[in-house]
């Protein structure tokens, strides 16, 4: 008999270890299984009678605890979705306007980069390139006529100088001829006068 009372001891111990593990496995499916788990468990140790199942009320108690948790959970996770959602939207919509009022200040570095502002009017590079060469271009040519008129009119004075030169030579030798005339016939009238006085 005592052999017989040692056997038991054992197998007793073993038997309230496993109903205790048993109960605290259901209690862990309920406290930490899927929402699927708690409800294959509820049913699975649920009783049936007839075509009907019947549930413990504490079992049927803690499922809708656990659900009511669940839903509250979900709920609370989709309020910080959707507030993570409108905190994006806002961030995307102020980088938006950022990214405008960007664009619109590199526009107008480039424009700014392209022109530069001359009597107080802001004027592309290229066009006052243009019209510089233009200016420069015309004033060379202008320069360049200038000077064809002036070798024009200094060959034309030069011809003018050579010609009065000898106009003048000319003249000088007119004079002297007529001078040496002059004096000639106012000997010959002296003589004259002389003579028939």
């Amino acid at each position: 008999m005592k052999v017989l009372n040692m056997l038991r001891r054992p197998f007793i111990l073993c038997f309230f270890l496993c109903l205790a593990m048993s109960i605290m496995a259901q209690n862990t499916v309920l406290e930490s299984g899927t929402i699927d788990e708690q409800f294959e468990f509820v049913f699975d140790q649920s009783e049936s009678y007839r075509d009907f199942k019947v549930i413990k009320q504490s079992k049927l108690k803690k499922l809708k605890t656990n659900l009511k948790d669940s839903i509250n959970l979900i709920k609370s996770d989709l309020s910080k979705a959707n507030s993570k959602i409108n905190q994006s939207n806002n961030e995307a919509e102020t980088l938006k306007n950022d990214l405008s009022s960007t664009q619109a200040d590199l526009e107008l570095a480039i424009k700014e980069k392209d022109s530069f502002s001359f009597l107080g009017m802001l004027i592309k590079k290229t066009i006052y390139n243009i019209l510089m060469w233009t200016l420069v271009a015309g004033l060379l040519g202008f320069t360049l006529f200038f000077i064809y008129q002036f070798r024009n009119s200094h060959v034309v004075t030069a011809k003018t100088q050579s010609s009065l030169d000898e106009v003048n030579k000319k003249f000088d030798e007119y004079k002297k001829k007529t001078l040496v005339k002059e004096q000639e016939l106012m000997r010959e009238l002296q003589d004259y006068k002389n003579k028939y006085r």
